[in-house]
């Protein structure tokens, strides 16, 4: 969709003929959205999409789409954001994020109120260069230490009245509460004159580094990295006694020892001369353990939390973290230091309703065809390396009388993607069977066939193709390239990925009545697979309750990563998907009876851990875990909705849109070599505004593709 969103709007705009071929009824591929047009329109996502506040580029594109589209004003999703106008904002900001600490064997919530500002993301402005997020990282470590702003704030503990928050954010109120002391209070106030020049030791040696990082020497590198060690060393041997004690200590030693760590590995490494994917084939924790990382702070909540973002995990598997250092030192640099306005942006809708019904309606407007029901079975090879045909197989005919496929539908004044199919403009002989028989047309393992093929032929049905899918589904259709090419095969084979579980669970009770004492928050970091998760409340007006007598008070989102099964079945095992979902649904249940108590202890039993499954059907009319049958869950095991991953060494495999080794063929995704390398909607949206850069010259400037 980005790719198409840059052709349309480039110079060549008005001499392009664009047809987007998609397999089934909706847009999206892992970020589409579905309303259960059964149960009160409920959104049903294929997991936890949330937007970041670096998104310059994804963003971008939002805000010229609600702009172009012109809304009716006031109605819901009228405006990208208006802070005067929320309930017509498709975004709003979040500032509230909770990482989980499990420290001597209970889980500690670990809860931040990032801090925002009056910036916005999409506005193109250029990126901090490497040397700069050295400099940013030393600001943010002055203000977690002394910063009377009170930036990445710890909420964990309301305030005592009169007293400032407790917070690692400023290391004076958290002696405060552990030592009234005037011993304790002085010894601090020496602390802080020794580390405020420690600080601004390591800042004089930035400055003073040559503009060539290749007159860089050890004894320059050492004026940067040398004083922040001082720094660190003067804490330990000041507070090393109240580490294991006091969360908030511990915090903080495990903030200034990881920025310590990415300092000194970025400057060792000579990432400055050389580039960021010259550690691109180490671990993100062993580079960072390389350059003096503690065990505390490697097995800790911020590496462990990023790891967690990332579904970066061997197979799935929640014991083996596998991010690579590059892609890990790209994405924290990214996140932490470029985000505009907030950390966080909430959709107010679905991702569907959000991002892929107005990009639908926008490029619609500008002359986009969309052949809903094409599923792309082959892509073949002609002379002189020229992709030549494709074949296509058309899965429905439509019912009589209509000429095109409407995909949306009206929900509570939101255009929305159904969750499955409108039936009604199908032929009724096929909607009739595909609904008695459950057929999902989304699936790689359908029983359904085709009900026409055939094939577009170069010069008369296309001219140029951009493949815009993972590598894990191209592979099953350019057969023929890897057979023409063998490093078409061998890139697609390098680039890995994994299978995700998400369910989404609505409950009778408000989130302060189910024990979260805190803000409405975005979590992570907690027990596997459902690592990940966020409250959701703001999608329920969005939802059809109204007539409901017990509507739902709270919606609450999770996600994680489970290993594949073994094996995974051939395609024509159709039962495969109804297998999975089942072994989706025994890791929800069994989870949310080991772990749901820690995290909000009035949806468990008194005394107990176990769910109090009746919070999970206010009609009252099931019981036990046939309560959690009422929710929506799904483990996404197509080979098109797997997560792209970014291990040790994948870097080198990634190639750029306009690399396909093909004279005609462009590509798009996530999985391309990007300035991220990793998957997230922004480095999508990067791919694909490469393919659209490298066709017709727009955008001129991909923000951040360079790093």
């Amino acid at each position: 969709m980005a790719a198409a969103w840059g052709l349309m709007n480039s110079e060549a705009a008005d001499t392009l003929d664009v047809t987007i071929y998609q397999i089934g009824w909706r847009l999206g591929g892992k970020g589409a959205s579905g309303r259960n047009q059964k149960i009160a329109n409920r959104i049903e996502e294929h997991g936890l999409h949330i937007w970041g506040g670096m998104y310059e580029n994804a963003f971008a594109i939002m805000r010229q789409v609600y702009g172009q589209l012109k809304r009716p004003a006031g109605t819901p999703l009228s405006v990208w954001y208006d802070a005067k106008q929320p309930n017509a904002s498709a975004f709003l900001p979040h500032s509230n994020t909770t990482l989980a600490e499990f420290y001597n064997g209970t889980w500690l919530p670990w809860n931040l109120d990032v801090p925002s500002d009056d910036a916005l993301p999409g506005d193109g402005r250029e990126l901090p260069t490497i040397t700069e997020y050295i400099d940013l990282a030393l600001d943010l470590l002055e203000e977690v230490l002394f910063g009377d702003r009170k930036p990445w704030q710890d909420q964990s503990a309301p305030p005592p009245p009169g007293k400032a928050s407790s917070a690692f954010a400023r290391l004076a109120d958290v002696i405060a509460e552990i030592a009234s002391d005037g011993l304790r209070l002085a010894a601090h106030a020496a602390f802080h004159l020794r580390a405020k020049e420690h600080i601004h030791r390591a800042r004089r040696g930035l400055r003073a580094l040559p503009d060539d990082p290749a007159q860089h020497t050890p004894a320059h590198h050492a004026a940067v990295h040398g004083p922040l060690q001082d720094l660190e060393h003067a804490f330990l041997q000041m507070f090393a006694s109240w580490i294991d004690g006091h969360p908030g200590i511990r915090r903080i030693y495990m903030i200034l020892d990881l920025g310590n760590a990415l300092v000194h590995g970025i400057l060792e490494d000579r990432i400055l001369e050389k580039g960021i994917d010259v550690i691109d084939d180490m671990e993100f924790s062993a580079w960072l353990g390389k350059h003096g990382a503690s065990d505390m702070t490697l097995n800790g909540a911020l590496i462990r939390g990023w790891h967690d973002f990332f579904f970066a995990f061997a197979d799935g598997d929640g014991t083996r973290p596998t991010l690579s250092a590059a892609s890990g030192l790209r994405t924290m640099l990214r996140y932490t230091f470029t985000y505009r306005g907030a950390f966080f942006w909430k959709m107010q809708a679905g991702m569907g309703d959000t991002i892929f019904a107005p990009l639908y309606q926008a490029l619609k407007q500008k002359g986009v065809t969309f052949a809903f029901f094409h599923r792309v079975d082959a892509l073949r090879i002609g002379a002189n390396d020229v992709i030549e045909a494709i074949d296509v197989s058309r899965q429905v005919d439509l019912a009589i009388g209509v000429t095109e496929y409407n995909p949306l539908l009206g929900v509570e004044g939101v255009d929305s993607w159904p969750s499955k199919p409108l039936y009604e403009q199908l032929n009724a002989d096929q909607a009739a069977k595909l609904q008695a028989d459950k057929i999902n047309l989304e699936s790689w393992w359908t029983p359904w066939t085709p009900v026409a093929s055939s094939t577009l032929q170069r010069g008369t049905d296309f001219d140029d193709v951009i493949l815009a899918m993972p590598p894990h589904a191209a592979r099953y259709v350019t057969k023929d390239l890897s057979a023409r090419l063998p490093k078409w095969g061998a890139m697609l084979d390098g680039i890995r990925s994994n299978q995700t579980i998400a369910a989404q669970i609505w409950l009778s009770l408000p989130l302060a009545k189910l024990g979260w004492p805190y803000p409405s928050t975005v979590g992570t970091v907690y027990s596997n697979p459902f690592n990940t998760w966020a409250n959701m409340d703001q999608l329920l007006k969005r939802e059809s309750w109204g007539s409901r007598s017990n509507p739902p008070q709270c919606v609450i989102y999770f996600c994680g990563t489970l290993t594949d099964a073994e094996p995974i079945q051939p395609f024509d095992v159709h039962v495969f998907p109804h297998d999975q979902k089942a072994r989706a649904r025994e890791s929800a249940v069994t989870w949310m009876d080991s772990n749901i108590a820690s995290l909000f202890p009035a949806a468990a039993y008194t005394g107990i851990s176990q769910v109090n499954w009746t919070l999970l059907d206010p009609t009252r009319t099931h019981e036990g875990e046939a309560c959690f049958d009422q929710q929506f869950w799904r483990l996404n095991i197509d080979p098109s909705e797997r997560y792209v991953i970014s291990p040790p060494g994948t870097a080198s495999v990634r190639v750029r849109a306009h690399e396909s080794g093909f004279s005609n063929l462009w590509l798009a995704g996530d999985w391309l070599r990007t300035g991220i390398n990793a998957g997230c909607v922004e480095a999508a949206v990067m791919g694909g505004l490469q393919a659209s850069q490298a066709m017709t010259g727009f955008p001129k400037v991909i923000v951040g593709d360079d790093l």
